[in-house]
């Protein structure tokens, strides 16, 4: 009988030790699960401190070949009463430096019929600028200040980039010079109407894009240059557009050769089938 109750003495005590170790000791512990999700978030955080620094690197190193753009034009008006009036506006965009000797890519919406572009580099410098190029379909233009020794941007292929990958967009929008906003690739191969025509192979990105930004760059994660923004949606936020550089290249080397913008074009229109216009055509 003595030795039953010695058993019994022991098994409380072993139930009474586990019931301390799980109240006084395992809350201060905690298991095995929570530790992992902690270090889980250290590396998140971890990974968003990398991006961020990844960020500020390309903003620094980008900014010299980052050009605002102002520009002077005379409106004129005509009333119903009265003598034509005159007023000078003010617009303004953004530029690529592409060459070290002070050739600049812009939009042509941005110079298209001005009097005065005044370009300014980051360092305050400010240039009178010209216009030597100007392609109405993929809206791009080429100035030239005299300058030299600047700091061109650097160029990627636009034909591998992916939906998804990470983009900056730099410009002046507003007229707040080298702002900075980032987002993705949300769409390659978008069409839009340029000059009556439909151009098909813009990139589309949620990187805030404003008035301003328009011939400003959109930069990859290396800080090269991928697209020229180009234009915004009106009815949507953060639909951006943006010429493949490709593009933009394959345009101003041409017109560096020949001294004009050309390509081919064939003389074919295109409209969908139904049903009812087969059997009238019998196709």
């Amino acid at each position: 009988m003595a030795a039953f109750k010695r058993i019994g003495f022991f098994l409380f005590s072993l139930a009474l030790l586990g019931g301390l170790y799980r109240f006084l000791v395992l809350p201060h512990v905690g298991p095995a699960n929570s530790v992992n999700r902690s270090f889980k978030g250290k590396e998140k955080l971890l990974s968003f401190d990398k991006t961020g620094r990844l960020f500020q690197e390309i903003a620094r190193r980008v900014k010299p070949s980052i050009v605002t753009l102002r520009t002077e034009s005379i409106r004129n008006v005509h009333p119903f009463f009265g003598n034509p009036m005159s007023f000078r506006a003010q617009g303004g965009g953004t530029g690529i430096l592409f060459s070290s000797d002070g050739r600049i890519i812009t939009n042509g919406h941005v110079v298209r019929g001005v009097q005065k572009i005044t370009a300014r580099l980051f360092d305050g410098q400010e240039f009178d600028a010209t216009v030597t190029g100007l392609d109405t379909l993929t809206d791009i233009a080429v100035l030239h200040i005299d300058a030299s020794g600047l700091t061109a941007a650097r160029f990627a292929p636009s034909d591998s980039l992916e939906v998804g990958q990470w983009v900056l967009a730099m410009g002046n929008p507003m007229g707040l010079s080298c702002s900075v906003t980032f987002g993705i690739i949300s769409a390659l191969g978008r069409n839009l109407p340029v000059s009556g025509e439909i151009f098909q192979d813009y990139i589309q990105t949620d990187a805030a894009i404003n008035p301003g930004n328009s011939g400003g760059p959109l930069f990859n994660s290396q800080g090269q240059v991928i697209g020229v923004n180009v234009a915004v949606s009106q009815s949507g936020q953060n639909i951006g557009f943006a010429l493949p550089i490709n593009l933009v290249k394959d345009s101003i080397n041409t017109f560096r050769t020949t001294g004009g913008f050309e390509r081919p074009y064939l003389g074919v229109a295109y409209q969908q089938i139904t049903r009812q216009s087969a059997l009238l055509n019998e196709v």
